[in-house]
């Protein structure tokens, strides 16, 4: 994992300000930003497309599942909700510049 992103949201994770899985889910409404696999299936991908629009939270579309549960300790994670506004903020603009995810 050679990637200053992934090693952040590693951290955010074990710091509590990185939600995955149901816990993530019922904490949409807290969201500063989700970032949602580009490979997630496309239940998942309406789903969180659907509290976005009630929610108004930042979604951006970034690396495969296996690669954002790598960076937690999972095998794959779909998406991860961000819950602290700096690290939201670092993390939007390091991804677009990174990877020209949209918004």
């Amino acid at each position: 994992m050679n990637d200053n992103c992934l090693g952040f949201l590693g951290i955010l994770y074990v710091a509590r300000k990185a939600l995955i899985g149901e816990e993530a889910y019922s904490s949409l409404s807290k969201a500063k930003l989700v970032l949602l696999a580009k490979d997630a299936k496309d239940g998942t991908k309406k789903m969180i497309q659907n509290a976005k629009n009630h929610h108004h939270f930042p979604l951006l579309e970034v690396y495969a599942k296996e690669t954002l549960g790598s960076a937690l300790g999972y095998e794959e994670v779909a998406y991860i909700s961000i819950i602290d506004k700096r690290s939201a903020e670092k993390l939007i603009s390091a991804l677009i510049s990174k990877q020209g995810g949209t918004i």
